[in-house]
């Protein structure tokens, strides 16, 4: 978005949904790991 002449911001948020599953030494350890991080970004540019 424009906010004067040459310069511009971006603000972005999104979730991500990763599910893993994870089995060590045939089985003896097995565990299910959900992994939802929320990115947050904030971008500033100047146009020359």
């Amino acid at each position: 978005m424009a906010v004067a002449e040459n310069w511009s911001v971006n603000f972005d948020v999104k979730k991500l949904f990763i599910s893993t599953e994870v089995a060590i030494n045939g089985g003896a350890i097995n565990a299910d790991v959900d992994i939802d991080p929320w990115i947050v970004g904030l971008g500033v540019g100047y146009k020359f």
